[in-house]
């Protein structure tokens, strides 16, 4: 049986036609979702766009399980121990194949980097052939299948539990008890809403004080430059009754007599 394998190309589903066609021993029956119009089938390959997967694994005649890899068609044919041929196409697909390789319960072909009709019959038959894939799937699907507590015991045990606690109060959740805010986690929200934003806050701060710091400095530096050379314009332009003194040695004397004097205000 295959499951649904419709993303490949012509040239892939041919070498699956011829593949199966050549293996005259067994019949086929593949789901695959696109049109099968004009498509020449051999008399042991049935296709239909869908089939019921898990009912036809469990028929008694099922075989092989040709399948991409996924989970719930691995836990399947599990199951109904149906050894399988894995060709993995994305995602955990990979891994599944691995695991299913490694636990002797099937084969793998590299759908991905291309096959050849002799080498895909080599892979079935290597699997059909060999009694060892049958043998171990249904060791484990045995051990899938042994369950030490039946699902009605389970149930009846819990519903005589509750009974005889009176509701078991002690094992619901905490969670019913929590206020509205706390449930939806607002408070933690809210903290974590003025962390961020006071950080982006400080972090501002700091930026505007060491941009805006530095240009004041500058500034008031070149104020106190202006003001000092003003300062000496004044004491060079120093007056002896009103006239303009350019006697250098006079000048000094009445320029310390002026600071003096302010030096004294």
């Amino acid at each position: 049986m295959l499951n649904q394998m419709d993303h490949m190309t012509n040239g892939k589903l041919r070498i699956l036609l011829d593949t199966f066609r050549g293996i005259k021993t067994h019949f086929f029956v593949w789901s695959i979702d696109r049109d099968t119009k004009g498509i020449s089938l051999p008399k042991n390959i049935k296709m239909f766009r869908y089939v019921p997967q898990n009912d036809i694994l469990g028929h008694p005649q099922v075989v092989a399980f040709m399948t991409h890899g996924g989970l719930n068609s691995v836990w399947e044919a599990l199951y109904h121990a149906v050894p399988m041929v894995v060709m993995p196409l994305h995602a955990d697909q990979y891994k599944n194949a691995g695991n299913i390789v490694n636990r002797g319960i099937g084969v793998r072909a590299d759908f991905r980097g291309g096959f050849s009709v002799e080498e895909l019959t080599a892979t079935l038959k290597s699997l059909l052939e060999d009694d060892r894939y049958e043998s171990e799937i249904r060791r484990l699907s045995d051990i899938y299948h042994l369950d030490p507590v039946k699902p009605a015991e389970t149930v009846r045990m819990w519903i005589n539990y509750t009974i005889n606690t009176r509701g078991a109060a002690h094992l619901h959740s905490a969670c019913t008890e929590l206020y509205f805010f706390q449930y939806w986690l607002l408070d933690v929200i809210a903290f974590a809403t003025f962390v961020i934003f006071g950080s982006f806050a400080v972090v501002a701060y700091v930026a505007y004080i060491l941009v805006y710091g530095r240009a004041g400095n500058v500034k008031t530096k070149s104020h106190k430059s202006k003001e000092g050379k003003k300062k000496r314009n004044q004491d060079e332009n120093v007056t002896i009754n009103g006239k303009k003194c350019d006697d250098p040695v006079e000048k000094e004397k009445l320029t310390s007599r002026k600071r003096k004097k302010e030096k004294n205000i």
